[in-house]
This record gives C-alpha cells, structure tokens and sequence, in this order.
C-alpha cells in the first residue's frame, strides 16, 4: 500500500517506516483513517484560509472607509475650530479694551494687542508667555504698585470671585479694572480674564462737563441774580414819577427790597449843613424831622470808600447812626450813601437783628447808585416844589430862605 497524503508519508518515514511498503492490513487501515482526517484536516484549513482572506478584505475595506470618515470628519472639525479662533482672534483684536487670559498656573493663555499696547509691554516680555513677567512690567507703570499686585494676590486666593477698581498710571493714565473667573462645564476653574478700559478721555470729558456746568450754572445764577437787580432798579426808578415825598419813596424801596432783603427798619436821612435830618422812618416808631449833630468829614470819607457803609452798635464813628442801631436793639445797618457833585447829600438805611450776608450785601452794593439818585431826585423834585409855591405866592421872592429838605 502506498500512503497518498503527503504529509502521513513525510512523518512516516520520520519514524522509520516507508509509505509504499508492505505495512500489514491493520496498520493499513489506521493509516486510511488518518489519511482520511489529514484530507479533511486540510480541506477544512482550506476553507479557514479563504473565509479568513474574505474576512481580512472585508476588514481591509470597512478599515479604508472609517479612515476616510475619519479623516473627513477630522478635516471638518479642524476647519470649524480654525473658524472659531478666527472669529475669536477677530473679537479680542476688535475690542477697544485690553484683554488679558491667565491659566491656573499664571501661565499666559491667550491676550490682545490693545493690552499690550495699553501697558506698553515690550515684544521681549511678551515672547516670555509668562504672567509673573506681564504682572511685574505693569506694576512698574502704576502710581500704586502695591494695591495694584494685591488685586491678583486677592483672586488667587478666591477663583470664583470677580472683581472691579480703578488703576492710575504713572503717565497720567485712567484704566478700570475687570476679573472674572473662566469655568468649564462641570464649573470646574480654568484660569482668569481681565479686562483693562482705559476712560482717561472720558473722565477728561467729565472733568470738562463739570467744569462747563459750573460755569453754566453761574452763569445762570448771575443771570438770575441780574435780572432780580433790574427788576428792583425799574422798580425803584419808577419811584421817580410816582413819590414825590420822602415818605412815599421809603415805603416804595423798602416794599420792593423786602421780597430780597431782611431788614427790620428803614431811614432816609438828608443834611443840613452840620445836621443829619430824620426825613421818613418805617419798621420803628421813631418821629420825623429829628436833627442830629453828626461829622460830615468822617461821613463824606466813608462814602467814597464804597457804595456801602456798615454801621454796628460800637461804631461810634457813625454817629449819629450808631445811637440809633442800638437804641432800636439792632445788630447792623447799611447806609446808602446819596451823592451829587461828589458832596454827601443824605443816607438810606436799612437796619436789621443779625448781620446782613453776602448775597444780601451784593444787591445793595449793585442797587446803591439807583437808590442814591432816587432819593436825590426826590430831594431836588421837593426843592422845586418849595421855589415854586414860594413864588406864586410872592412873585417878587427869590426865595432865598427856603429850606432845602
């Protein structure tokens, strides 16, 4: 018998015996059997063999399609993520305010040119990426480096905390100062954004609005203060035409100046030689035509220092109107001068408790010409007065003794 299948033969001849000899019947038929499985073995290697070269194409080919997915899919996700830092390059170079990022280490995560250019950081210190170098260069252009490095100090201590103040610089400089924490989704602290504004202009521009609005608003207020000043001298210039006695024009200027000034009383005095004469008097029971003996020098002097004299109680030099403020238990009185030709003609008082304040004084200073020509006007109108009765009833009279009030 020969053994046909080739690899029965090979290990038969391994152990000493040859496949196309005589082998006996028994063994023959053991060596048919394997030879048998041997086939089989084979034939069922065959049929691995190709199911796994089937397998390995199919394999091979959903392997070259998930590569090309991958790839494609890949290719989309880095376009989308180079579109979204575009747009987020575009967003942080399109802000006026200087942008800053810090990681959880201080480390530099990402900043704008406009806060490099707010701090004038130079191009060596930003190629460090270090936020200790940035921190330490912006500290050197503050007015107060101190509290400006314990803001930082502060956040490290606290990540979720967010923060607002104002930095000085030392060139003049005005920036508001923003932090707030970075989180992840799950709220996790991944760093810091700081936002520096400079509002140097716009506090110039606050500064200068102020300003114009203080002026305005004095403007306005002279304004006010002119047109109530002008309302009293048409007021008391239409005493003119309408009082022609003293006590008539007292009681015309002291109605209108009682809606602006606090006073108690109200005098019109004029002279007669070395006499003061009480002409008209409200406010106080004090009884007309008294004469008082007073120095017409130390008066005169006055008057020409001002268009207001100030008399208190112990100023005895303002005799007699001194007398007579503190007799009516008065704290002040202002005397308005009434000139002509340069010559002290009379006086117009005002008599209070208290002294009179500022704004009080500023009227009367502006309103004491006005009053000072009423009153004269009045004076010369009652003068012509007198010459005329005195003529019609003695047409050959110059009149000569008639008393000038």
């Amino acid at each position: 018998m020969t053994v046909r299948h080739r690899l029965l033969a090979r290990q038969l001849r391994r152990v000493g015996i040859d496949p196309g000899g005589d082998l006996g019947e028994p063994l023959v038929r053991l060596l048919e059997q394997v030879g048998e499985t041997y086939v089989e073995h084979d034939h069922a290697r065959e049929l691995l063999d190709r199911s796994l070269m089937i397998s390995s194409r199919e394999m091979r080919q959903l392997h070259d399609e998930l590569a090309r997915a991958a790839a494609s899919e890949l290719a989309r996700e880095r376009d989308k993520l180079a579109a979204v830092s575009a747009v987020q390059a575009g967003v942080l170079e399109a802000s006026r305010d200087g942008l800053l990022v810090l990681g959880r280490r201080g480390d530099v995560v990402i900043h704008n040119r406009r806060f490099a250019e707010i701090w004038a950081i130079p191009p060596e210190v930003i190629g460090t990426g270090d936020g200790q170098t940035f921190l330490a260069h912006a500290t050197s252009r503050v007015v107060a480096p101190q509290a400006f490095a314990a803001a930082f100090a502060t956040v490290d201590g606290d990540a979720t905390r967010e923060t607002e103040d104002e930095v000085a610089l030392v060139d003049g400089s005005i920036l508001e100062r923003y932090s707030y924490p970075i989180t992840d989704a799950q709220g996790g602290c991944r760093g810091r954004l700081w936002i520096f504004r400079d509002v140097t202009s716009r506090r110039h521009d606050v500064e200068q609005l102020r300003e114009l609005h203080a002026v305005v608003s004095a403007q306005r207020q002279d304004a006010v203060q002119e047109a109530r000043r002008w309302r009293l001298v048409s007021e008391i210039a239409a005493a003119v035409s309408t009082c022609h006695d003293h006590a008539s024009l007292l009681a015309r200027i002291s109605g209108a100046l009682h809606r602006h000034v606090t006073f108690e009383c109200a005098g019109v005095f004029t002279t007669r030689g070395t006499e003061l004469v009480l002409r008209a008097m409200c406010g106080h029971d004090v009884a007309e035509g008294q004469r008082f003996a007073w120095d017409v020098a130390t008066w005169q002097r006055r008057a020409r220092q001002g268009p207001l004299i100030s008399v208190t109680p112990d100023d005895v030099a303002a005799a007699p109107v001194h007398t007579m403020v503190g007799a009516m238990g008065l704290d002040e009185a202002i005397a308005i001068p009434v000139l002509g030709a340069g010559e002290l003609h009379g006086l117009f008082v005002l008599g209070r408790r208290g002294r009179f304040d500022a704004d009080e004084r500023a009227l009367l200073e502006a309103l004491a010409p006005h009053v000072g020509n009423v009153v004269a006007n009045v004076r010369l109108h009652l003068k012509a007065s007198q010459l005329l009765a005195a003529r019609r009833s003695s047409p050959s009279s110059s009149c000569t003794t008639c008393e000038i009030p």
